[in-house]
């Protein structure tokens, strides 16, 4: 009996290892949605104030102004920028 409870747990534990991995919905990094048009200036700031986010959504907000939604330590994040990079707002989604 006692076997097969670490046999479960060996199996369970090796099934969630792609939670781990991969992010809480199993996407990697592959799957970001990166329009060709969004301003390096915006990308730049991005990636200097949030260097280890993963899974970043980018959405024009207007003319002068991006969304973009990503993960952060596991946590949902959204945060503005305007098309020259300065930093507007971050807030958890």
């Amino acid at each position: 009996m006692k076997k097969l409870v670490i046999v479960f747990i060996l199996a369970a534990s090796l099934c969630s290892c792609d939670k781990f991995v991969n992010g809480p919905h199993g996407l990697d990094d592959s799957s970001q949605n990166t329009p060709s048009n969004i301003p390096s200036a915006v990308k730049n700031a991005f990636n200097a104030k949030y260097p280890t986010a993963s899974r970043m959504e980018w959405e024009p907000e207007d003319g002068n102004t991006w969304k973009v939604k990503f993960y952060l330590d596991g946590v949902r994040w959204e945060a503005f920028f305007n098309a020259d990079g300065s930093f507007i707002s971050a807030n958890i989604k």
